[in-house]
């Protein structure tokens, strides 16, 4: 007779997933009496390892795709940063950039010429470092020049109603005064005489002209005879004048007007005029052919100071 407790083992339902108790077919009583499988609960302790380990497997695979989705993340992050960080490089190097301003030359530039039945006027466009760009004309009083050993012109009256018709454009103007002598005679004297020309014209200038105006000026002495390549000594020049005749050496008697109109920033008003001056005769457009020809301009009167 069988035994009871093995007819119990045989039949007995093992545990479902669940917790409850299924009933075990035929086929599967006889592979556990085949296999010496006896305890249903060892079957079941060996079920649920294999879904603890499928388990482990499934989270250790979602786990290796977080961290692969992380670093293709980063990867793309970095990559982005780069880009981004050389766009903006790119950005500021082709920012453009202040370039220096390059100095401004000196020059004198004639810009126009008048001929009048008393005068000659030179528009000049006159710049300098520092000040930059203005106007500078020159009256040229060609048929009205000195006297031999005088200081008055040929014609002071003409002289004086030229230059009050003149008025308007002088006011407010700085005004340089030149004036020179002719090769006959010491040369002493003559640079005397041309200072008492100077000082006769622009005085009668302030009195009449413009009494608040600035004045400089610029007595160059007499005119110095070059040939062949040298300057020809007292004798040869008084020879010379004597061969000249009175007409030609009244020539050599110049007497020229210069009017700046200073601009806003003529705030070193000498050193302007002496810029001016020779921007002037470096432009050929003031002679020099004089034993001071290339001296620079004095203040006249307390007024000459700006």
């Amino acid at each position: 007779m069988e035994d009871p407790d093995k007819q119990a083992s045989a039949t007995s339902q093992p545990p479902d997933p669940n917790g409850s108790r299924r009933s075990l077919e035929p086929a599967e009583l006889a592979a556990r009496a085949e296999h010496g499988v006896e305890d249903e609960d060892l079957l079941h302790r060996a079920r649920t390892g294999a879904l603890e380990r499928q388990a482990r497997q499934e989270a250790e695979l979602r786990n290796r795709r977080r961290r692969r989705v992380a670093l293709y993340l980063g990867v793309a992050v970095l990559i982005i940063g780069i880009a981004g960080g050389a766009v903006f490089t790119q950005g500021r190097l082709r920012k453009p950039q202040l370039r220096p301003v390059a100095p401004l030359k000196a020059s004198a530039n004639l810009i126009s010429e008048t001929v009048s039945l008393t005068h000659v006027t030179k528009h000049v466009e006159m710049t300098l470092p520092d000040v930059g760009s203005f106007e500078v004309d020159l009256f040229i009083f060609d048929q009205n020049r000195f006297l031999k050993k005088q200081t008055t012109l040929v014609d002071e009256d003409v002289f004086k109603t030229t230059v009050q018709s003149l008025r308007e454009s002088l006011l407010g103007k700085w005004i340089i005064v030149f004036a020179g002598a002719s090769m006959e005679g010491d040369p002493d004297r003559n640079l005397k005489l041309c200072r008492d020309r100077v000082s006769a014209i622009a005085g009668w200038l302030k009195d009449n002209v413009s009494p608040n105006g600035f004045f400089w000026v610029l007595p160059v002495g007499e005119f110095r005879e070059i040939r062949d390549g040298r300057e020809l000594d007292e004798a040869e020049e008084d020879a010379i004048a004597r061969r000249m005749g009175e007409e030609q050496l009244r020539k050599e008697r110049q007497l020229v007007l210069i009017t700046i109109q200073p601009n806003a920033r003529s705030v070193q008003p000498q050193r302007i005029v002496e810029g001016t001056v020779s921007q002037l005769r470096t432009s050929m457009l003031l002679p020099t052919n004089y034993d001071h020809g290339t001296s620079m301009p004095a203040p006249f009167g307390g007024a000459s100071k700006p």
